[in-house]
C-alpha cells in the first residue's frame, strides 16, 4: 500500500511542477495514472502526454509529444465543427465521428463543441475551457483563406514574395492558404524563422535553381564518401540506405565492398534524384541543411522507405525529451512533414 501510494505520489509531483516547468505547457486534463498537457506556440500546438505504470513492482513514467501546425489544427477543428449537428446513433456515443484523418493529428469530436486527442481518451472530451482555446484561430483562419487569389492558373498571394522576390503562388490553394495564415498570425512572413512560407522559399528559390547544378551533387557524394563503409558498424542505417539506393538509383554508390568512381557516383545520384518532384527535392535540402541528415536518411524519408517516428529517435537519440534540440527537430520535423502533404499535387 505505502508502495502505491509513493507511486502516486510521484506522479502527482511529476504532474503537478516536473512536466509544466520543462516543458512550459499547462494541464488540460488528469486521470489516476495519465495526463496531458498543451501550449500554443508562435506555429504550432504541443501536446504533452505523462503516463505511469506499474509493470511487476517497477514503474515505468513515459513522456509522448506531439507538435500540430496552428494552420493544420484550424483545419482539424473547422472540419469537425461540420460534424456538430450530425445526428448520433445512440451505440455511438463518445465514439470518434468527424475524425480527422492524420496520424499526426488524431483529433475527433465527441460532443458538439467538444474535442478529444488519441494521446489520451477522456470519457466527455476535452474540457471546454481548452476547446474553446482550439477555436480561437478560426475566425483568422477564415481571414486568411479570403486573402488567396487565383491568377494565371496559380493559387496567389497578393502583396508577398520569396526570399529572392518571387510570387507566393502554387498550384495547391491550400498551400497559399497556410503562408496566408502564417502572414495574419504573426503579421508579416520572415524567412529566418521556420515555418511553412520559410519552406516555400527553400523550394521556390532553392529547388528550382541551385539543386540544378552539378555542384550540389558532387558534395553530396564527396560528404558521403568521407565515411568508410568497412570501418563502422551502422546497423539499420546501412541496411536503409542499401535500400535508398537500390530504389532510386540505377546501381548502388556507396556501401561495404563498393568502389566506385567518383564522377560515375556523381553522374548516378544526380540521374536518381533527378526523378523526385522539386517538393520532395525541397524535404531533402531542409532535413540535409538543417540536420545534418546526410545523403541516405533525407532520401529515405521522402521515399517513404523511414517511418518519421524513426527519424525522430535516431536524430534526437542523446537529447533530453525537453530539451531546445528535441523540441525544435521535433517541430521542424512536422513542417518538412506539412511540405510534402501541401506540394502533393503541385508536381
Amino acid at each position: 500500500m505505502n508502495n502505491s501510494k509513493d507511486n502516486d505520489d510521484q506522479f502527482s509531483s511529476i504532474v503537478a511542477q516536473i512536466i509544466p516547468s520543462d516543458f512550459d505547457v499547462d494541464l488540460i486534463y488528469k486521470a489516476k495514472n495519465t495526463a496531458l498537457f498543451a501550449a500554443k506556440r508562435k506555429f504550432h500546438w504541443h501536446f504533452v502526454r505523462a503516463t505511469s505504470e506499474n509493470i511487476n513492482g517497477h514503474i515505468n513514467n513515459d513522456i509522448a509529444q506531439r507538435h500540430i501546425p496552428r494552420f493544420v489544427m484550424c483545419e482539424v477543428i473547422h472540419s469537425l465543427k461540420k460534424f456538430d449537428d450530425i445526428a448520433r446513433d445512440s451505440n455511438n456515443q463518445g465514439m470518434p465521428i468527424g475524425s480527422y484523418e492524420s496520424d499526426q493529428v488524431g483529433m475527433y469530436s465527441v460532443d458538439k463543441g467538444r474535442y478529444n486527442i488519441n494521446l489520451i481518451q477522456t470519457p466527455e472530451g476535452l474540457p471546454n475551457h481548452f476547446c474553446k482555446r482550439l477555436e480561437e484561430d478560426l475566425a483568422v483562419f477564415e481571414t486568411a483563406k479570403s486573402k488567396v487569389k487565383f491568377e494565371n492558373d496559380l493559387y496567389v498571394l497578393p502583396r508577398s514574395k520569396s526570399y529572392t522576390k518571387k510570387p507566393v503562388a502554387a498550384k495547391s490553394r491550400r498551400f497559399i492558404e497556410a503562408i496566408a495564415f502564417e502572414r495574419e498570425t504573426c503579421k508579416k512572413l520572415d524567412p529566418r524563422q521556420f515555418g511553412i512560407y520559410s519552406a516555400f522559399c527553400t523550394w521556390k528559390d532553392f529547388s528550382e535553381d541551385v539543386i540544378k547544378e552539378r555542384h550540389f551533387y558532387e558534395e553530396l557524394v564527396d560528404d558521403q564518401f568521407e565515411y568508410d563503409a568497412e570501418d563502422s558498424d551502422y546497423g539499420d542505417f546501412m541496411e536503409l540506405a542499401l535500400n535508398v539506393q537500390n530504389t532510386l538509383l540505377e546501381r548502388p554508390i556507396w556501401g561495404s565492398k563498393l568502389k566506385v568512381d567518383r564522377e560515375e557516383a556523381v553522374d548516378i545520384l544526380t540521374k536518381g534524384m533527378a526523378q523526385l518532384t522539386s517538393i520532395q527535392l525541397a524535404q531533402f535540402t531542409l532535413m540535409n541543411g538543417m540536420h545534418q541528415g546526410g545523403l541516405f536518411l533525407p532520401l529515405a524519408q521522402v521515399l517513404g522507405l523511414n517511418s518519421y517516428e524513426k527519424y525522430i529517435q535516431w536524430k534526437t537519440d542523446g537529447f533530453q525529451p525537453d530539451s531546445e534540440e528535441e523540441q525544435g527537430l521535433r517541430y521542424e520535423i512536422e513542417i518538412i512533414k506539412l511540405l510534402g502533404e501541401l506540394g502533393e499535387d503541385i508536381d
